[in-house]
């Protein structure tokens, strides 16, 4: 590989395209760390465990090309899922993840993380990246990747970079291209709740703090709360709410806003690679 005879360090942000401001900050923060920067396109199969909803998980070929063009991004890679999957789709490595595969995404999505898993073995192998730029949004996913890439790959290192917010506080992703208008202002209180608590976590019990966020989530018929937890930041374990400890306590919240699932996340500390 050329870029590794010429001691080039090499960047890599993996994304599944419907390219947004979250996925091209993440390509700065390679570029400024990195000689050469890629930025990989591909509709992951295997991690969607709803057939539907990988069939309309937006597709903006075109438009992604544009965006990587306009911030000079070094190399765009979009494989085919038969250059992923040779062997076909039932092919799955199946690292132990342990309890990261088993609470919030990992119990609602069955089998979703040994697809993520998958798929970057595959291009952890063909891309052979220094460093890989992640966004914080997906906190258990940049656990997982941590834990894996640990033991597989323990020298590529693993950036997660700040979940980045439109000027409302809803959390940039590519399924919001899905909200209507308004479903999108539904859409909000997933924020609302994860700030509303991390405001008021330092007055009253966390419990309590808690249960009164889960409220903004009954009076809407278009909202249905799937979970809203603070657990330990660095292994998802749950925490004790009367001992809890500030400095490694982070909140996450899953809910489905008319049928589309969202995800959001707060640390309630800044620590950040």
């Amino acid at each position: 590989m050329q870029v590794r005879s010429q001691n080039k360090t090499v960047g890599f942000v993996p994304t599944m395209g419907a390219l947004h401001e979250g996925h091209l900050s993440l390509l700065e923060r390679s570029q400024e760390k990195c000689d050469i920067s890629i930025v990989s396109i591909f509709v992951n199969p295997t991690q969607f465990n709803d057939p539907n909803d990988f069939l309309k998980y937006p597709k903006l070929l075109e438009q992604d090309i544009e965006l990587l063009e306009n911030k000079k991004c070094d190399v765009l890679f979009c494989p085919s899922v038969e250059e992923m999957y040779p062997n076909g789709l039932e092919e799955r490595l199946n690292f132990p993840l342990g309890l990261l595969e088993e609470v919030l995404e990992g119990e609602k999505r069955k089998g979703h993380y040994q697809g993520v898993v998958t798929i970057l073995d595959a291009l952890f192998k063909a891309i052979q990246p220094d460093f890989v730029f992640m966004g914080q949004k997906d906190f258990q996913q940049v656990l997982v990747v941590k834990t894996f890439s640990k033991e597989l790959f323990p020298n590529i290192q693993i950036i997660s970079c700040p979940t980045e917010r439109d000027s409302d506080g809803l959390a940039k992703s590519s399924r919001n291209l899905r909200l209507s208008a308004e479903a999108r202002q539904t859409a909000l209180r997933l924020s609302q709740a994860l700030f509303y608590i991390k405001n008021k976590f330092d007055q009253q019990n966390p419990s309590k703090i808690i249960e009164e966020a889960k409220k903004m989530f009954l009076e809407h018929p278009n909202v249905q709360l799937e979970y809203l937890e603070m657990r330990d930041s660095n292994t998802l374990e749950a925490l004790s709410y009367e001992t809890w400890p500030k400095n490694n306590a982070v909140l996450l919240i899953a809910a489905f806003v008319d049928s589309i699932r969202l995800i959001d996340v707060l640390l309630l500390f800044e620590e950040l690679d």
